[in-house]
């Protein structure tokens, strides 16, 4: 199932679903129907976030999409199309996205209690609770144990290094916001997706913002957040 998620949806492989639908040039792709499926919950979930997180990324304008109702993908029967200069980008997505699916076929296959874990993207069912522990730049945290739900982190930092490889861009610029961010939530994918949520909202909104979004955040180093 992971392998499956990872032919279909890395943004690294050239002959990938994402890959072929970002060269497409606005034209109609024929995709997988998983595929399909996980643009779009990204899509929706964009879209409820108000942007804060967004796979969608204006090449032209260099920043994320700016949703103006009109949406940067439409999505029909078997195919997809992006809008003129967009590229689409769900690595901030699919490792979760792929947990949730390998959870679903152990669920299948009679299994009652266990976990995937996915480099960091966490999930476990049943009864087992699992201990978590998260190294940050900051040190060590710990003490929190995980039963029925995912967990996900994310690490952003001025320049990028091995510690925390990736970028993170609010709905119109790059951000400002460095540290870490770790979210509960009841999906992987979920949970995957409200770390940047997370990491792009202030203190004082965060823990209201993520509750009306299905998630917690339990652990955050940032000291001075953009509201």
């Amino acid at each position: 199932v992971i392998e499956k998620i990872q032919r279909l949806l890395s943004h690294q492989d050239p002959e990938s679903d994402l890959s072929r639908l970002n060269r497409s040039g606005g034209q109609w792709v024929e995709l997988d129907s998983s595929s399909l499926v996980a643009l779009e919950t990204a899509k929706l979930f964009a879209e409820e976030t108000d942007g804060l997180f967004d796979p969608f990324f204006d090449m032209g304008k260099g920043r994320p999409v700016k949703h103006d109702g009109l949406g940067p993908l439409e999505i029909e029967a078997g195919r997809a199309r992006l809008g003129t200069g967009i590229q689409v980008n769900l690595d901030g997505f699919a490792k979760g996205w792929a947990v949730d699916l390998a959870i679903e076929e152990l669920k299948a296959h009679d299994l009652e209690d266990g976990w995937v874990n996915a480099g960091g993207e966490i999930r476990c069912f049943g009864e087992h609770q699992l201990p978590i522990h998260l190294r940050t730049a900051e040190g060590t945290f710990s003490g929190y144990e995980l039963k029925d739900n995912a967990v996900a982190t994310s690490t952003y930092a001025e320049s990028p290094d091995d510690f925390a490889r990736s970028l993170l861009f609010g709905p119109f610029a790059r951000s400002k916001n460095f540290g870490t961010w770790t979210v509960v939530a009841k999906e992987a994918w979920r949970a995957d997706a409200l770390t940047k949520v997370a990491a792009l909202t202030s203190r004082e909104r965060r823990e209201s913002l993520l509750l009306s979004l299905s998630g917690q955040c339990i652990y955050a180093s940032d000291e001075v957040v953009n509201g």
